[in-house]
């Protein structure tokens, strides 16, 4: 079983993989594209119909933001 790494390993990671401009540029005109992209495909994803009345603003979208957070905010507490 591997270790598990901390954020500034990941990021020293990421930081060294990513020196590039090119490769800065993709990512700043990509990682926004496919994140929203996902984000319209889960969109599509039906809501039970019990559902639609009792909370009609829900959509799955919110369960994938709120666990991309959860994941984001356990990876570097303050």
């Amino acid at each position: 079983m591997t270790a598990k790494k901390s954020a500034d390993q990941w990021f020293a990671e990421y930081g060294e993989s990513h020196q590039d401009d090119t490769n800065e540029l993709i990512h700043w005109i990509c990682v926004p594209l496919i994140f929203f992209s996902v984000l319209g495909f889960v969109w599509t994803v039906p809501v039970p119909a019990a559902w639609e009345d009792a909370v009609p603003w829900f959509n799955w979208t919110l369960v994938a933001i709120a666990i991309a957070e959860i994941f984001y905010v356990r990876l570097s507490p303050a």
